[in-house]
Formats: C-alpha cells, sequence, structure tokens
C-alpha cells in the first residue's frame, strides 16, 4: 500500500536483510490491495520496520489447463 523506507549507517548494508511471512502460497483470484503476507526488515538482527504485503494489481484466475499446469507445478513445492 505504501513504499517502504529504512535508514542505516553508510557502506552497512549487509546487516541489512528483508523477508517475506506469507501464511499460505497466494493462488488466484487475488483482489487489488488484498492482504498476501508481512514484510519484515532487519538491521544487524533487530527488527526495523514490519509492513503488510499487499496486492498492488488484481489477478483473474487462469482458465483450465492455467489451472491444470499450476496444480502439477505446486505438487513439486
Amino acid at each position: 500500500a505504501q513504499d517502504l523506507y529504512v535508514t542505516i549507517p553508510r557502506d552497512r548494508f549487509t546487516g541489512l536483510s528483508a523477508s517475506l511471512n506469507m501464511d499460505d502460497p497466494v493462488l488466484a483470484p487475488v483482489e487489488e490491495h488484498q492482504m498476501l503476507g508481512q514484510v519484515n526488515v532487519s538491521f544487524e538482527g533487530e527488527t526495523l520496520k514490519e509492513k503488510p504485503l499487499i496486492a498492488l494489481q488484481a489477478v483473474e484466475e487462469g482458465g483450465f489447463w492455467r489451472q491444470a499446469v499450476d496444480t502439477v507445478l505446486l505438487w513439486f513445492n
């Protein structure tokens, strides 16, 4: 929904990490602005920001062939 910014000391990028926490795999249909999980940004092990992960655009459900291919691909994940 909003950009995420953090400020860290100069030349200390190696201590910065970001992770996505999602409860379930994202399956279509997805609505615009639907909450999909959470983004966590930390610096040297300390959490700096936590923000919701929001879908920027809607994704329609695929047709029969797309659903069949995606189902097989999900078996391997």
